[in-house]
């Protein structure tokens, strides 16, 4: 059995779906106010904090 077949269809039928990432990014400065934000559900996507 091809250990590596359900990985290889995975990535075929993944790589078909059209996906756009939503990224908020916030200075070191606003470290406070993305975990406000993370803690009260107010997320979409991916928070990144630049320091």
């Amino acid at each position: 059995m091809n250990q590596y077949k359900p990985f290889v269809t995975f990535i075929r039928i993944t790589s078909e779906i059209p996906f756009k990432p939503e990224v908020e990014v916030y200075p070191f400065g606003k470290a406070n106010k993305a975990i406000m934000n993370i803690k009260m559900c107010k997320i979409k996507g991916t928070k990144v904090l630049i320091v």
